[in-house]
Order: C-alpha cells, then sequence, then structure tokens
C-alpha cells in the first residue's frame, strides 16, 4: 500500500516537473524567435525578416 502511495506521488511529481519543463521549453522557444526577430529586424546579417535596406 505505502508502495503503491510513493508510485502515485513520484508519477505525479514527474507529471507536474514535465508540465513546468514544457512550458520552460516553450518560453525559451518564444525567446529565441523574438530575440531572432529583433537581431534580423535591426539588421544584423540577414534582412530576412525586414524590409528595409542597409
Amino acid at each position: 500500500m505505502i508502495m503503491m502511495m510513493m508510485t502515485m506521488m513520484g508519477g505525479l511529481f514527474v507529471f507536474i516537473w514535465l508540465g513546468w519543463f514544457k512550458v520552460y521549453i516553450v518560453l525559451f522557444a518564444l525567446y529565441v524567435v523574438a530575440g531572432l526577430y529583433i537581431w534580423c529586424e535591426n539588421g544584423a546579417m540577414c534582412g530576412c525578416l525586414s524590409e528595409h535596406n542597409y
């Protein structure tokens, strides 16, 4: 019975941890995309997202 409780708690913990992990991955992806967008807008290397001519 105690082992079952431990397993359930462990599973819940992993589920919550993975949930937060996914949130962090999404936030990181957004951060990278925003960074690349700003970088391109500033005309650092590519005019890919920029319509300006430098």
